[in-house]
């Protein structure tokens, strides 16, 4: 169960650090333009995301990945950035 959870975790890190690197560069870096089928649908998936799951609270979103590796570290003794690694 341990391991199922430690899984969980450093997916979920993983996949949130990717969402919050792709917010960036795609509204941050390149804006991509209103027209474009990629800003309705990141659009949808970032306001379920930050709203529906985080509420929009600056400081849980950017402190959950962080929190995650701590949490394993606890669990496992590694923090294990790279999930596709199991954890020794």
């Amino acid at each position: 169960m341990k391991r199922l959870l430690s899984g969980v975790l450093a997916w979920w890190a993983f996949l949130h650090l990717v969402w919050m690197a792709s917010t960036f560069l795609l509204f941050g870096v390149l804006v991509i333009s209103d027209d474009n089928p990629l800003q309705a649908m990141f659009e949808w998936l970032y306001d379920a995301y930050a709203f529906g799951v985080f509420q929009m609270r600056g400081w849980v979103i950017l402190g959950f990945a962080p929190g995650c590796w701590l949490l394993n570290y606890v669990l496992t003794g590694t923090f294990r950035f790279l999930p596709w690694k199991p954890a020794t």
